[in-house]
């Protein structure tokens, strides 16, 4: 999982024609469009949703018994108003919303946090349901209207064995790319030779790999409308924005 550059490594600078590209390629999408940051991250289990319901409300419950007030409640909602459900966002999150999806095999996972969904529970939920977990990462470069770095990641968290993590990502310095585990069959890895390392992992290729995965991630006909919602009540405050709160402090590509 990608966790930053790595020290005295070098890195491509942003051009603005490449930072265009990035911000029409979604900027045209109504998902990302409407919902981001909610959907800079998704996670994606291979399993049935009321399994993954039930082992992480089991999990969550039991982090600190009877510290933390967890409770949940389902629905057969739209995409617009799952998104709503996530409304306020959270420093903290406090807030996982599961969904069926079409592909049947997959159980879409998000929550109400400032980057989208943590990797950090995701990674740990191939463990707790012995299942394949992918978490899938996009957001446009950073462009003088927002204060995000660029991000373009793919995670696939295995039971039993080491993960897969490619990564473009934007710091200070310009573009890295970093991967780690053993490539997929169907990876395009000759692309990871580029000369330009924001080349070497794009939009299109995130998109191809996750359906190949059978995950279409930015299209709102993928997601299913049987849901769960898992609410975290934790004793201690919790620092909340409205989406258009977020939006008013410059962190929105569209704010």
């Amino acid at each position: 999982m990608f966790s930053g550059a790595a020290v005295g490594m070098s890195s491509d600078s942003v051009d603005d024609s490449l930072i265009e590209k990035w911000v029409l390629v979604l900027g045209d999408s109504k998902i990302w469009r409407e919902w981001s940051p909610a959907v800079d991250s998704i996670g994606f289990i291979a399993a049935p949703l009321d399994e993954c319901v039930e082992h992480i409300l089991r999990w969550r419950r039991g982090l600190v018994p009877g510290f933390r007030r967890v409770r949940s409640k389902t629905g057969n909602w739209s995409f617009e108003e799952k998104m709503d459900r996530l409304d306020p966002l959270a420093i903290q999150s406090t807030v996982e919303l599961l969904c069926t999806t079409r592909s049947g095999g997959w159980t879409a996972y998000f929550d109400n946090g400032l980057s989208g969904a943590d990797p950090a529970p995701l990674s740990y939920f191939a463990e707790l349901l012995q299942a394949t977990v992918v978490n899938v990462q996009y957001s446009p470069p950073s462009s003088g209207v927002d204060s995000r770095w660029g991000n373009c990641q793919l995670n696939i968290f295995y039971p039993g064995r080491k993960s897969r993590s490619i990564a473009v990502a934007e710091d200070e310095s310009g573009w890295i790319f970093e991967a780690w585990g053993d490539p997929e069959p169907w990876e395009d890895v000759a692309r990871y030779a580029l000369q330009r390392k924001v080349e070497r992992f794009t939009y299109e290729t995130l998109i191809a790999y996750c359906r190949k995965l059978g995950i279409d991630p930015f299209c709102t006909d993928f997601y299913g409308n049987r849901s769960s919602l898992i609410e975290i009540r934790p004793p201690w405050r919790v620092i909340r924005l409205t989406k258009a709160e977020y939006a008013s402090r410059g962190w929105s590509v569209n704010g």
